[in-house]
């Protein structure tokens, strides 16, 4: 499910294929687009309201484009995976597949809707505790940080996360992390981030120095990959559970504020 950057539509994929579109204002159904396999990822292009980008289940990638009458839809194969991540900024689209990493641009302004690969981030570094363990992206986040004006951050799921430097694209930093990284979320400012910790529950750090900021934990009935985000600017944390319940978590004293 993913609200476009305005909260004008709402998109929602389903798993017999479909991907519906929905206007807020009214509750209207506009489009239903019936791909070739499930959109297990969505992302609004930020510079645009009416466009929606599409990770499909069988490797590909689909642009949706609103109109009055129509929705314009482009795809090309992207991925040997599934794109399970997809971040996008500006003409500038990130893609996360399994082990693979990709950087796509847009070709000839961004109403032409023509993607070209730019760059193959390659892998994470590995250690003796990780090596013999898949290589799993499990989020992607475009953010910025005092002496950066533009960074991507990607998670995976035995490897901790890498940033680089989305002008020269090098790798700034590799962090490894215990645990499995299940998904993630940045502030706007980029100073904070959370991370979905399979096993404990969720970490709170400190992005330029890496130190901890403090732990959410809550009941885990299962290995399960749950998503967490900030909201109210940064002030607040939202998580899931295996347990049927959403938690709502206060960042400066890391306490519990309600659950849903």
């Amino acid at each position: 499910v993913s609200y476009n950057p305005g909260g004008s539509f709402l998109a929602i994929s389903t798993r017999d294929c479909l991907v519906s579109i929905w206007k807020v204002s009214d509750y209207q159904l506009l489009h239903v687009y019936s791909g070739s396999s499930i959109a297990v990822s969505l992302s609004w292009l930020p510079a645009r309201e009416d466009t929606l980008m599409c990770g499909l289940e069988d490797g590909s990638i689909t642009s949706l484009t609103i109109t009055d009458s129509s929705l314009d839809v482009v795809g090309f194969w992207a991925h040997a995976f599934p794109v399970e991540c997809l971040a996008a900024k500006g003409m500038s689209l990130a893609s996360g597949a399994h082990e693979e990493l990709f950087i796509w641009k847009l070709r000839d302004g961004i109403s032409s809707g023509k993607w070209c690969a730019e760059r193959d981030l390659g892998m994470p570094p590995t250690s003796s505790h990780n090596e013999a363990r898949e290589v799993i992206v499990t989020s992607i986040h475009w953010t910025k940080s005092k002496r950066y004006s533009s960074l991507l951050l990607v998670t995976f799921l035995h490897h901790g996360f890498m940033v680089f430097d989305a002008k020269t694209w090098t790798r700034i930093r590799a962090f490894p992390l215990k645990g499995c990284i299940a998904d993630a979320d940045i502030t706007a400012d980029g100073r904070t981030m959370v991370i979905s910790n399979m096993t404990t529950g969720f970490d709170l750090y400190d992005v330029e120095s890496m130190s901890s900021m403090g732990t959410y934990k809550h009941d885990v009935a299962a290995l399960r990959m749950v998503p967490v985000t900030f909201i109210h600017g940064g002030n607040a944390v939202v998580s899931g559970s295996t347990v049927g319940e959403a938690h709502l978590w206060d960042v400066e004293t890391c306490c519990g504020i309600h659950t849903l």
